[in-house]
C-alpha cells in the first residue's frame, strides 16, 4: 500500500518470513520524488494535449471566420455596386432638384464607404500566399509611389490646413503595386485623420542593408503604451479614438500589416519625438540585375 504522510509518499510492503512462522518483514520506501516526477510528467502530457486541442480549435475557428468574411463580402459586392451605379444614373438626370441631388450624394458617399469596408474584409480573409504574391511583384520607384499616395489624400489634408512633406531618393522596392500603394494610402489617411488642424506629416523612404524603409510620421496625439502593442489587431480601436469619437472600423492598420506581410515585409508603429505616431514599412529592395556583357 501507499501512504501520504506530511507531504511525503511512502510505499509500505509486508512479506512473510518463512523461517519464522507468524513473522513479517516490513519495508518502508520513500517514493516521493518518483511520484512527483510521474505526476509532473502526467500533468505535462495533459497540458500538451489541452494546448494542441486549443490550437486545433483556434485554427478551425479562424478558418470558419475567414470563410464567413469571404462569402459575406462577395455577396455584398453585387448589391453595393448596384446602389452606386443607379445612384450615379439618378444624379445625371436633369430633373433631379438640388435637394434630391444632396440626398443622392449622401447615398453614394455611404455606399462607397460600404464598398471600401467590403474590400477591407476581403483583404483580411484573402487566401493569397507569399508565393502567389511574389509572382506579381515588380520594381517600384519609391518617390513615384509616395507622390501618388500623397496626391490621394492631399484634399483631405488641405481641409485641415495640414502640410505633407515627401523625402525620397531613387530607391526601388520589390512589391505588388496595388498592395503597397494601398498600404501607404492607409497610413497617410490615418495620419491625416488623427493629426489636428495645422499639423504636419512627413513621408520618406531610405535603404537599410538591402531593406527599403517607408516611413509616415505625424504630429497627432500618438498612442499610449497600452495601445501600441494592439495597433495591428483587427477591429482594435484605441481608447483615445473612442474617447474623441474619431470615426473608423479599426481595420486600417490591420490591413496595412497584412498587405505588407504577404509581400514578405513587416510593419511597425512607435511614438516619435513630436508626440505623434511613426509607422514604418520594411520591404525588400529591388535590385536591377546587371546585364551580361
Amino acid at each position: 500500500m501507499t501512504l501520504e504522510l506530511d507531504g511525503r509518499t511512502i510505499a509500505v510492503g509486508a512479506n512473510a518470513i518463512f523461517e519464522e512462522p507468524g513473522a513479517l518483514a516490513i519495508q518502508l520506501v520513500d517514493v516521493t520524488h518518483v511520484v512527483q516526477a510521474v505526476r509532473a510528467q502526467q500533468a505535462q502530457i495533459e497540458a500538451e494535449i489541452e494546448h494542441e486541442a486549443a490550437r486545433s480549435t483556434r485554427v478551425e475557428l479562424e478558418r470558419q471566420r475567414d470563410d464567413f468574411l469571404a462569402t459575406t463580402s462577395h455577396e455584398l459586392r453585387t448589391p453595393i455596386t448596384s446602389i452606386v451605379g443607379y445612384t450615379e444614373l439618378l444624379a445625371d438626370t436633369a430633373s433631379v432638384s438640388d435637394t434630391e441631388r444632396s440626398w443622392l450624394d449622401a447615398i453614394q458617399r455611404n455606399a462607397l464607404r460600404l464598398s471600401e469596408l467590403v474590400e477591407d474584409l476581403l483583404t483580411l480573409s484573402s487566401a493569397a500566399t507569399e508565393d502567389r504574391v511574389r509572382k506579381r511583384q515588380q520594381q517600384l520607384p519609391c518617390r513615384e509611389l509616395l507622390d501618388e499616395a500623397v496626391a490621394g489624400v492631399q484634399v483631405l489634408a488641405e481641409r485641415k490646413a495640414q502640410r505633407i512633406d515627401v523625402s525620397a531618393g531613387d530607391e526601388e522596392v520589390l512589391a505588388v503595386r496595388h498592395d503597397l500603394a494601398r498600404a501607404v494610402v492607409n497610413l497617410l489617411a490615418n495620419a491625416v485623420k488623427f493629426t489636428p488642424p495645422g499639423g504636419s506629416i512627413a513621408v520618406s523612404s531610405h535603404v537599410e542593408a538591402g531593406t527599403v524603409v517607408l516611413t509616415v510620421a505625424d504630429t497627432g496625439p500618438g498612442m499610449s503604451d497600452d495601445a501600441l502593442p494592439h495597433a495591428f489587431e483587427r477591429f482594435y480601436r484605441a481608447p483615445e479614438a473612442e474617447r474623441d469619437s474619431i470615426p473608423g472600423t479599426g481595420l486600417g492598420l490591420a490591413i496595412v500589416a497584412e498587405l505588407v506581410r504577404r509581400n514578405g515585409g513587416s510593419a511597425s508603429v512607435r511614438r516619435n519625438e513630436a508626440g505623434g505616431l511613426t509607422a514604418e514599412l520594411r520591404l525588400a529592395e529591388a535590385r536591377t540585375p546587371i546585364a551580361a556583357s
